[in-house]
């Protein structure tokens, strides 16, 4: 009786509810895997478009010496479309007392999900604004067969 007793327990104590995939793989809530993209996700894709995708550095020449999408209002640079508040990334450069020093920055606004992106310095110290470019913030979610 007991060995049987024993089994029972075991087969008992072993039917507990499996959390979802993301809680034990990812450790994330399903609040935080729902969240729109945080501005280390926003700043990495930015980087990835202008890198990758769309090759911004090859484009120089065809930037303007200012950006018409957007002003200054109350120490604040806001997009023109809706007047939010725009986000500003600064891009991973060299070192400062270089002497062909670039400086990378793009301005994001979230409300319309456009960048513009602002080049300043290098060899011919060219200051040249490009954009506006759309930039997909969609997650991939798994199937719900993988979670």
């Amino acid at each position: 009786m007991r060995p049987a007793a024993a089994l029972l327990l075991l087969a008992t104590a072993a039917c507990q509810p499996i959390p979802p995939r993301h809680e034990y793989v990812a450790h994330m809530t399903s609040e935080e895997l729902n969240a729109p993209p945080g501005s280390n996700a926003v700043k990495a894709k930015i980087i990835s478009d202008v890198r990758i995708w769309r090759q911004l550095e090859k484009k120089l020449a065809y930037g303007k010496p200012f950006c018409e999408g957007m002003f200054y209002l109350d120490g604040y640079v806001r997009c023109k479309k809706d007047e939010s508040e725009l986000e500003i990334y600064y891009f991973p450069g060299g070192p400062e007392d270089s002497q062909h020093r670039v400086q990378e920055k793009a301005y994001f606004c979230r409300e319309e999900g456009v960048y513009y992106y602002h080049y300043l310095g290098g060899p011919r110290k060219l200051d040249a604004w490009l954009g506006p470019y759309k930039l997909d913030l969609k997650v991939v979610r798994p199937a719900e067969s993988d979670q």
